[in-house]
């Protein structure tokens, strides 16, 4: 994990609770951002 991990991370999240999702059709920022979401560390 890197900081680019993290901050695109927030980025991502923070514009998916804006009805702004994901692209179904980009299923590696799809895996990547479903890993992320699995982390301890992002439920804080």
């Amino acid at each position: 994990m890197t900081l680019a991990d993290i901050l695109l991370f927030c980025f991502v999240d923070f514009f998916a609770g804006i009805a702004q999702p994901i692209n179904q059709d980009l299923k590696n920022i799809v895996a990547w951002h479903a890993r992320m979401k699995a982390r301890p560390s992002a439920a804080a």
